[in-house]
């Protein structure tokens, strides 16, 4: 596709690849029941991606692992929710955000300002797909705390922040919050839409009822 996350882990691949490039090709014939041609199908397409998804996962490191929470966490990761999610001291944390920036800097990896790093949405949804998809309780179980998470310490005390990050704040949270219980999370949406309509805020309003609609 020429686009860097599949370049990235296509170039991981074949450091590491028990099959070869023909092995591949057979394996792909045999699976999707479809000759390899010019024009590649949907089904080869989703071949590659999952077979390529399971490949770089079996070989990455400890570290290197807690990349898949970054499609958990989506609109932010910092070293501290990354500790959040995967129960590893703050210290460590610090070290794997690094290890991302540095291995993956340029291809998947978007470095943010604050110590935030996100996934490329192209990333975000190989892991989704072909990842997550099979682990689904443990995915869940990852939103709760992420919830968790910005209720106890990103907005438990909304008097020290800017209104500019609260909103910010909030929005994530509602988004995590529909994901994780869709019920909470319109209780949630109501709640925060009903003030910001009295208060005014329309722009916020509207992306509120955004955050709503992705849901």
């Amino acid at each position: 596709r020429g686009q860097p996350v599949f370049l990235a882990l296509l170039s991981d691949w074949i450091k590491t690849a028990p099959i070869s490039l023909q092995q591949f090709q057979e394996d792909l014939v045999k699976n999707t029941g479809q000759a390899i041609s010019a024009e590649v199908t949907p089904a080869q397409i989703a071949y590659f991606e999952k077979t390529l998804i399971n490949h770089i996962h079996q070989f990455l490191g400890t570290s290197e692992l807690a990349v898949t929470y970054l499609a958990v966490a989506w609109r932010r990761t910092t070293p501290e929710i990354l500790s959040c999610l995967t129960g590893q001291p703050l210290a460590d944390c610090q070290k794997i955000v690094n290890l991302f920036k540095e291995k993956w800097g340029n291809s998947f990896i978007k470095i943010k300002p604050n110590n935030v790093v996100l996934l490329h949405d192209e990333m975000a949804r190989l892991l989704n797909e072909y990842f997550w998809q099979d682990n689904r309780h443990a995915y869940e179980d990852s939103l709760q705390r992420l919830v968790k998470y910005y209720d106890d310490q990103l907005l438990v005390n909304t008097a020290t922040l800017s209104e500019a990050d609260r909103e910010a704040y909030t929005l994530e949270l509602i988004g995590y919050a529909f994901q994780a219980d869709f019920a909470n999370g319109l209780v949630r949406f109501t709640d925060e839409f009903d003030l910001a309509m009295e208060d005014g805020r329309y722009d916020y309003s509207e992306s509120l009822l955004q955050e709503a609609e992705r849901a």
